[in-house]
């Protein structure tokens, strides 16, 4: 955890690279509030069962197929 940050005083002096470390810290954390038992289930199907890597995941009763997902994590988030 602690590297990113000895990273980022490497390159404290890089203009770009402290851009884009602050525009990472503020995707990171700009997320909304999720409500318990859906964060529990996401946890559990998502982590502990590993069930989106195996495409065993569902949404709504729907399949989540990584194979459609043309734009990485963006496009994830929006549907989830």
């Amino acid at each position: 955890m602690i590297d990113k940050y000895v990273g980022f005083m490497e390159n404290v002096d890089n203009k770009e690279a402290v851009e884009n470390f602050v525009r990472m810290e503020r995707w990171i954390f700009d997320s909304p509030d999720v409500p318990g038992e859906t964060f529990r289930q996401f946890i559990e199907d998502g982590y502990k069962k590993n069930l989106l890597i195996q495409n065993k995941m569902y949404l709504n009763d729907q399949l989540i197929d990584l194979k459609k997902i043309t734009h990485a994590g963006l496009k994830l988030l929006r549907t989830i």
